[in-house]
């Protein structure tokens, strides 16, 4: 866990952290605004978090969802399906 700590240290400490959350969330949310209704997230701007970013596609197509879903399996990231 001191690895973690010394990494953490190296990169700004909690407030670096936070700078980059608050960065990497800014990034993903302007993706989804800017897909033209095809990405759309169901919360309001103002209570949005920076660490679990639902969103929808093609306003809730379910097959393109798993299609989604799929590809990101195929790469790695799991679990991305949240509840509605």
């Amino acid at each position: 866990m001191g690895e973690v700590f010394n990494w953490i240290e190296r990169n700004g400490g909690v407030e670096g952290m936070e700078e980059k959350a608050i960065e990497k969330s800014k990034i993903i949310y302007k993706v989804l605004e800017r897909s033209d209704g095809f990405y759309y997230c169901p919360v309001s701007a103002g209570a949005r978090s920076r660490m679990n970013i639902p969103f929808r596609i093609a306003g809730g197509d379910e097959t393109l969802e798993a299609s989604f879903l799929k590809g990101a399996a195929s790469r790695g990231m799991l679990q991305l399906k949240g509840h509605r």
